[in-house]
């Protein structure tokens, strides 16, 4: 399972500083693959927190779409959404165990994109912008359901919090 997880405040600064300078140096002049251009930018000290990793993979991924890894399948329609039932619990060891139930009869789920919200400060936006987004990667075949684990270390929300399923992808 990989999950995945984005800060949205510190990884807007991120994306703006990217997005205008992209990947300097060696990452981006000298990489020939996504492997390298990852490599090359952890060296570089690019990435400097685990929040940074999944920005970084994006312009990597831009940069060389022949040799990133893709996730199996299309995105799907929001109609199909509706079918993906999904329930969780924090554990007793502070992590987000839960379960993803494929309603739909002829598509195979290879990914989820949840966006977790804690409910602590009442402010909507400050909520938002303390939110954290995580792709978990399971193939659920039509009308089962597997599980997924989120360590603690992989997230910053303790307590109580909300979740939107805001894609998947599947075929």
């Amino acid at each position: 399972m990989n999950n995945k997880r984005m800060n949205y405040k510190s990884s807007f600064i991120l994306a703006l500083v990217l997005s205008l300078i992209g990947l300097p140096g060696y990452a981006q002049d000298n990489a020939r693959t996504y492997q390298e251009c990852l490599l090359n930018a952890t060296s570089e000290g690019i990435i400097s927190s685990r929040r940074d990793i999944g920005l970084v993979k994006e312009m990597c991924e831009q940069r060389f779409p022949e040799t990133a890894p893709g996730i199996s399948g299309e995105k799907v329609e929001d109609e199909v959404l509706a079918n993906i039932d999904i329930w969780t619990h924090r554990g007793e060891d502070n992590s987000i165990k839960g379960s993803i139930y494929n309603g739909n009869s002829d598509l195979v789920i290879t990914q989820v994109t949840l966006l977790l919200t804690p409910s602590k400060s009442g402010d909507a936006v400050q909520d938002f912008f303390d939110s954290e987004e995580y792709e978990i990667n399971r193939k659920i075949l039509p009308f089962k359901t597997k599980t997924f684990y989120i360590p603690a270390d992989d997230t910053e929300i303790t307590g109580d919090f909300h979740w939107n399923l805001i894609r998947a992808r599947g075929y």
